[in-house]
């Protein structure tokens, strides 16, 4: 079942708010000699840390470190499929 898209909008304009939606979790910087690095959103470095400063402080074994952070990373990147599957298909609505 599909949902109707909101009067006056196209499917244009619904990928590009897709695309502006990834933008705004993605902090870009500057390296000098590579270029513009895309990092993950300043809330997932903020964890990523967290999740470093406590196995250094040995608050948390390494593994279990690793392990959240790998659990991390892939809802991260299931969310990011699913987000640009959503664009692929109001492109082709």
């Amino acid at each position: 079942m599909t949902t109707p898209a909101p009067a006056g909008s196209t499917p244009a304009d619904m990928s590009a708010a897709v695309r502006a939606a990834q933008e705004v979790h993605t902090l870009r910087v500057e390296v000098p000699g590579i270029g513009e690095v895309p990092l993950p959103s300043v809330d997932e470095l903020a964890f990523v840390g967290g999740l470093v400063a406590l196995g250094a402080l040995g608050a948390l074994e390494w593994p279990l470190v690793a392990v959240l952070g790998v659990g991390r990373v892939l809802s991260h990147v299931h969310r990011w499929r699913s987000l640009a599957a959503f664009g692929d298909a109001l492109e082709h609505a």
